[in-house]
């Protein structure tokens, strides 16, 4: 990965825009760790995926299911808590993520479902997870401890269990994630020079105001819309908040229409919207038009 220098006067002690720019490096990476795991059950077997995550590492359950969800025969579902669905069980195919290991919401979900018998695997970076992994004879994707932060590590923790699923054959018609073969994918770099540096600053994200409000129509727009949200989070430490179409219109759209002091000159309003959206979403069609119109 190329370096680039900080620019004067930008604070990133971390070295955040380094391994952000780094991402596609990063899956490459990814997609190698997870190739030709053991200790997985038959496809016939699988009855449902579980995906257990917290904060970033939970962002990659919602990767899945936008990715893999149209074309899994098997219903999948994303945890962010303690407590396992009572389905889970030998049926299950379960994945712990955890930056760190030590996520005691995915690890006491993870003892749930050791305990119920269903089949696991874990992407860690090692922590009691990774012991307990160790344990049970599940099989564990490392997570790259130069990694500074679980932001920065969407391509760490989001791509193995895609590849995973599609090396498992648990996609039908995508046997393989990743290069000829089926092996490692030989990923682009990242872009370089002027490209990072308009992302460093001054582009349209950085100039944004203190309170962006993200909204994103399906199948993407969720998981890309708390991405976001959560980077404004955690990175500028402000304020943020996330919805997504059609139920926006439904409900928080009300609350845009009074305070016009806020809402106007406060928050700024963040639209993400991707090729696949459906036809009415804002833009395509002058009622979902009226939906912002009066924002």
């Amino acid at each position: 990965m190329t370096d680039v220098p900080v620019a004067d006067g930008v604070l990133d002690t971390l070295g955040m825009f380094e391994v952000t720019a780094g991402l596609p490096e990063q899956v490459g990476a990814a997609v190698g760790a997870a190739h030709g795991l053991d200790g997985l059950p038959e496809r016939e077997y699988v009855e449902n995926v579980v995906v257990l995550g917290m904060g970033g590492s939970g962002l990659a359950g919602d990767v899945m299911v936008a990715v893999a969800g149209p074309f899994v025969p098997v219903p999948i579902t994303v945890v962010k808590s303690y407590d396992l669905p009572d389905f889970v069980g030998r049926g299950s195919l379960v994945f712990a993520i955890s930056f760190s290991g030590n996520t005691e919401e995915t690890v006491e979900a993870a003892g749930e479902a050791a305990n119920a018998g269903a089949s696991l695997v874990a992407v860690t970076a090692g922590g009691e997870l990774g012991r307990l992994a160790e344990e049970w004879g599940a099989p564990v994707v490392p997570v790259p401890t130069t990694i500074p932060q679980p932001r920065a590590g969407i391509g760490a923790m989001a791509i193995p269990p895609l590849v995973v699923l599609g090396g498992h054959r648990v996609v039908p018609g995508r046997g393989h994630v990743g290069g000829p073969g089926g092996g490692p994918a030989q990923v682009p770099p990242g872009p370089v020079g002027p490209a990072r540096e308009q992302r460093r600053g001054g582009g349209p994200a950085a100039s944004a105001a203190p309170f962006p409000s993200s909204t994103g129509p399906r199948p993407s727009g969720p998981p890309a819309t708390v991405r976001w949200k959560a980077q404004v989070n955690e990175n500028a430490k402000a304020p943020a908040f996330a919805a997504v179409y059609p139920e926006l219109c439904h409900n928080e759209i009300a609350g845009w229409g009074q305070h016009g002091d806020v809402t106007r000159q406060i928050i700024t309003l963040i639209n993400l919207r991707h090729d696949a959206e459906h036809p009415s979403w804002p833009g395509a069609s002058p009622s979902s038009r009226m939906c912002f119109g009066r924002s």
